[in-house]
């Protein structure tokens, strides 16, 4: 089959399908006419890579599980190897996680940090006034007193 017909019948892109096969997971034999031909088993192994990227592996890690992509992986015991990539995928993701909490819980500080500024802040406008001049002036906001550029963080 073509690859137009390997991408409806998996439900893959066919952008998808070239790019499994420059990772090295497909290997179509090519027509006289240079169209790419899989063969009837090629949808198995695209399901397999499917779904073990669904499973959160990338296709490196997928590229280490070539000699079983044309059985049923899911199905399939897992070897000690199998196990040990996939443990070391969670780490990273878990790593990414936690780098990623710590971020959003800084952002979280800083803005809780900058409202509680701007309640303290928001005061009626009050002038004090000696001979026509203003002496004390409060702040709205948006009106300086933030910080650098008259703005808060």
């Amino acid at each position: 089959m073509r690859i137009g017909e390997l991408a409806r019948r998996t439900g893959v892109s066919t952008r998808a399908l070239r790019h499994y096969e420059q990772a090295g997971l497909l290997a179509p034999a090519r027509a006289d006419n240079g169209y790419r031909v899989y063969d009837e088993d090629a949808g198995i192994r695209v399901r397999n890579i499917r779904y073990l990227l669904n499973a959160g592996l990338t296709l490196e890690d997928v590229a280490f599980f070539l000699p079983c992509l044309d059985g049923d992986v899911a199905a399939a015991p897992p070897s000690a190897a199998g196990l040990r990539v996939a443990r070391d995928r969670l780490a990273a993701m878990e790593a990414r996680i936690a780098a990623q909490t710590a971020v959003r819980d800084r952002l979280r500080a800083a803005l809780r940090s900058a409202s509680a500024h701007e309640e303290t802040s928001v005061h009626e406008e009050t002038s004090v006034h000696e001979g026509g001049r203003t002496l004390v002036r409060a702040q709205g906001p948006g009106e300086g007193g933030g910080g650098e550029g008259g703005r808060g963080a």
